[in-house]
């Protein structure tokens, strides 16, 4: 009786898999938008956080550094809910521009730094 038993169940289970295989789509996220980086003219696509050089977010350790600014993600392309514009010139990196929205308030550059833009690495 047991082998019957376990016969069925493993028939069922294929089944279900085949059902659940057969089924599946792939799953539909948005593009996130980018921070940007100008290299000798060009414009390339930054995919990674380099402002998580400066601030930190509330599930980590602060290290040195401040807390991210209270962005507000104005869609679903920018979880992040700032975008930056950086460049490389004269070996050396520059932020030239950053920009979000803090309390239902636009706000850019020295509004969420407050420092003369655009800002280098030592």
């Amino acid at each position: 009786m047991s082998f019957n038993h376990e016969r069925l169940s493993m028939k069922s289970i294929f089944i279900l898999a085949v059902v659940v295989l057969g089924t599946a789509r792939p799953a539909c996220a948005t593009i996130q938008a980018n921070d940007s980086v100008v290299i000798g003219g060009n414009t390339c696509g930054v995919f990674q956080l380099p402002m998580s050089e400066l601030w930190y977010y509330p599930d980590e350790e602060p290290a040195g550094r401040k807390p991210i600014p209270k962005f507000e993600m104005r869609d679903t392309a920018n979880s992040r809910g700032y975008r930056a514009k950086f460049a490389i010139s004269r070996g050396r990196l520059f932020l030239n521009s950053i920009e979000g929205t803090i309390d239902g308030r636009e706000v850019l550059n020295d509004e969420i730094i407050p420092k003369r833009f655009p800002i280098h690495d030592r």
